[in-house]
């Protein structure tokens, strides 16, 4: 028997739900990169991709990216077919995407999966005031228009009616979604990680630990890294959506394009310099994110679930330089390099866009543009820009004689 009192039973699914923004790329690429270690000491990462987004997304719905629909049933019909069907003991299955079930879906989720095994909820928690900003950048990428102040007015001042803001709220109210989730399979059931952003390797050693893996066992890739664009790279964006407004001719492309394209080719091709603007968050924003964080701490402390980490600590406010006290600059120009990945980025996602045959019974397997460094998104540029220029070249194929004179 484990010695480690925080090993979960030898025959369990651990259901990561996010949610989002809470060292879930992190996580995820770690799973994801490890799963011969973790066969080979009897636990699984359910699905084909670094997480079950697509299999989630059949069965929660809604927050969709623009342009696509939500898989059909037989998506997440097949995850749970593996989870069930799985050999190992223990079975891993994540996706924020889940933070966005109601409790009726919740319970769904829960009963679909323990058809062998009991399930246990895993959520990760993080500063509310830290998630704001990013939360923010997420939306922008899904084609909002909305500057940051005039979101966080809708976010924090409006709150006695959170419809405007309901998708963010239903991630991000956590003492609710803990209780939602602590409800359907019960406290003793729910471990709550509080994120120490002071030590980067919390997450893996913590989930090594109650997987029962050896030390070392997940090892998160380098390319998992997932920076926040500045001001002047997400205004880019925010702008090209007030350009393009609601016409209909850009929701199918969207996500491909702008999120896929233009938004991944800077985040992860790009290191901004140290004097370039980031976003920051108004003084009165953290403030009351900081407020709501501590009303959920105190809800999540009297479930009786089980906490790891501080859990006031999703009440800090971020570092002063990410506060300040009056409006936000306005960016009016952006470096060169950003607008040159930028356009490549565009340019990739078009290419993808037009080749996309979106099926909803299962899981996408184009290559995401964040798979796909700089260089090589050059090189496929420029092969299928020659490519191209040469069919075009090409002299007519003489026609054969039809023998008829």
């Amino acid at each position: 028997m484990p010695s480690d009192d925080l090993v979960l039973p030898e025959r369990v699914v651990m259901l990561h739900i996010g949610p989002h923004k809470t060292g879930t790329t992190t996580i995820q690429g770690a799973l994801h990169n490890s799963r011969k270690a973790m066969k080979e000491q009897g636990a699984r990462y359910a699905g084909r991709y670094k997480q079950a987004y697509w299999a989630a997304r059949s069965v929660v719905g809604s927050d969709v990216a623009p342009g696509r629909r939500p898989p059909t049933p037989k998506v997440w019909d097949k995850l749970v077919a593996e989870v069930n069907e799985a050999a190992e003991g223990r079975v891993v299955v994540s996706s924020e995407a889940f933070a966005g079930a109601d409790e009726e879906t919740a319970a769904r989720v829960v009963k679909d999966l323990s058809k062998s095994r009991p399930v246990h909820v895993v959520v990760t928690l993080r500063p509310l005031s830290k998630i704001v900003p990013s939360q923010w950048q997420q939306f922008t990428q899904n084609s909002l228009r909305k500057d940051y102040d005039t979101w966080l007015r809708e976010v924090f001042n409006d709150a006695d009616d959170r419809s405007q803001t309901a998708t963010f709220w239903r991630r991000h109210d956590h003492g609710a979604l803990v209780a939602r989730w602590a409800k359907v399979v019960g406290p003793e059931n729910v471990t709550v990680l509080v994120i120490d952003d002071t030590d980067r390797e919390f997450l893996t050693k913590t989930f090594e630990r109650l997987l029962d893996l050896k030390a070392g066992s997940l090892v998160a890739p380098k390319e998992v890294a997932n920076r926040s664009l500045t001001l002047a790279e997400i205004e880019l964006i925010r702008r090209v959506n007030l350009q393009i407004g609601n016409e209909k001719w850009a929701k199918q492309a969207y996500s491909k394009v702008m999120k896929d394209g233009v938004a991944d080719s800077m985040q992860i091709n790009r290191r901004p310099d140290p004097d370039e603007v980031t976003i920051t968050t108004p003084r009165w924003a953290v403030e009351r994110a900081s407020a709501v964080a501590a009303e959920s701490a105190k809800t999540i402390s009297g479930l009786g679930v089980r906490i790891l980490g501080d859990i006031d600590r999703i009440t800090d406010h971020p570092s002063e330089a990410a506060i300040r006290e009056g409006d936000a600059p306005e960016p009016t120009t952006i470096p060169l390099d950003a607008a040159i990945l930028a356009v490549i980025g565009a340019i990739h996602g078009m290419e993808m866009a037009s080749t996309y045959r979106y099926k909803r019974d299962v899981e996408p397997e184009d290559r995401p543009i964040r798979d796909v460094p700089s260089k090589e998104l050059l090189k496929i540029v420029a092969a299928r820009t020659k490519n191209r220029g040469a069919d075009k070249a090409a002299p007519a194929k003489p026609k054969k004689a039809s023998g008829k004179s």
